[in-house]
């Protein structure tokens, strides 16, 4: 019997052990949540609006598509000048 109690004794240690662990790790996930929703709010305080971002855009488009007709351009003169390659 006395066995018995003994791993009754440990079952219900072991049981608080997990029932503490368990509360632990819930006020950490709430924890997690919180610093999750700080770190959307500056987030969002730091993204760039679509109106910011189109001129940028605009600008970048029109540097590689000039660059690219530049390219193009080249290889054409290369082409026209040695029409042997």
């Amino acid at each position: 019997m006395s066995t018995e109690k003994k791993k009754d004794s440990k079952l219900e240690t072991q049981m608080a052990v997990i029932l503490n662990e368990i509360e632990h790790i819930g006020s950490e996930i709430t924890e997690i949540k919180e610093n999750m929703r700080t770190i959307e709010a500056s987030n969002k305080a730091e993204l760039v609006r679509r109106e910011e971002f189109e001129p940028v855009q605009k600008v970048v488009y029109a540097m590689i598509s000039l660059l690219l007709t530049m390219i193009i351009g080249a290889i054409v003169t290369i082409v026209i000048k040695n029409p042997t390659l």
